[in-house]
């Protein structure tokens, strides 16, 4: 099935190698004194406040596309469509797609994260104080892993649907990228109050979505709906000339 084959995939490790790399990068190492230990839970404190640095903010949109955005027009382009439209009916191929290229997006971000976390905890872990764990920031973490998830689904959902659109891995690849940078610049100069439309807004939640910022979330699950019935539309459209 398509989930096998995208975890399988050079493009899920890649992304996920490239997100990872991203984190770390974007972490902000802590300096200790000698003879202090450091504050108890900084292994995944670090990790944290990487989620939000320039440096993942920048690398999301290329890690987002990479594991299965190009699927269709691969499949394609290799003259494999047939083959596998035959094997199976249009409408569970269209499904296998709907669901598979967001959750690489997701799924590489996820795994990116819990590698960085693992080496955060080798390294830092037996440097620092003894203590409980601290929930809130725990809490923190989780949120800003889930946005950073869902924000890659909602890119790879895009250029799935660029894929189909203009058959051209060019425009599968490159356009999310233009479209979330145009975004940021949108707000930033001439819309500064319509913070929804800002992708880094998105993963820094910095503006006011409601109480404890739930409705973040279930903005960014409404988009990824959103942009996965354009993926669907497209997609349905192309597969029909076959």
């Amino acid at each position: 099935m398509d989930g096998k084959r995208m975890l399988q995939g050079k493009g899920f490790y890649l992304a996920a190698a490239l997100a990872a790399a991203a984190l770390v990068l974007g972490t902000s190492f802590p300096t200790r004194e000698a003879g202090k230990a450091l504050e108890a839970g900084t292994f995944y404190r670090l990790l944290k406040e990487a989620c939000g640095s320039q440096v993942v903010l920048f690398a999301l949109p290329a890690a987002a596309v990479l594991p299965y955005g190009d699927a269709y027009l691969r499949e394609e382009q290799l003259g494999f469509i047939r083959f596998l439209l035959t094997r199976r009916t249009k409408r569970t191929y269209l499904l296998d797609k709907l669901v598979t290229v967001p959750l690489g997006g997701f799924l590489a971000w996820l795994a990116a994260e819990l590698a960085v976390l693992l080496l955060y905890f080798a390294i830092f872990f037996g440097q620092e104080a003894t203590g409980g764990p601290n929930w809130d920031t725990i809490s923190l973490l989780a949120s800003a892993g889930l946005r950073l998830g869902l924000t890659a689904g909602i890119l790879a959902n895009v250029s799935a649907a660029l894929a189909a659109l203009t058959k051209s891995v060019y425009m599968a690849y490159g356009l999310p990228f233009v479209i979330y940078y145009f975004l940021v610049i949108l707000r930033e100069r001439y819309l500064q109050g319509l913070y929804c439309i800002s992708p880094q807004e998105w993963i820094l939640a910095e503006e006011y979505w409601g109480p404890g910022q739930a409705g973040l979330p279930l903005f960014l699950f409404t988009l990824l709906l959103a942009t996965a019935a354009l993926h669907g539309l497209s997609l349905a459209r192309s597969i029909q000339e076959v």
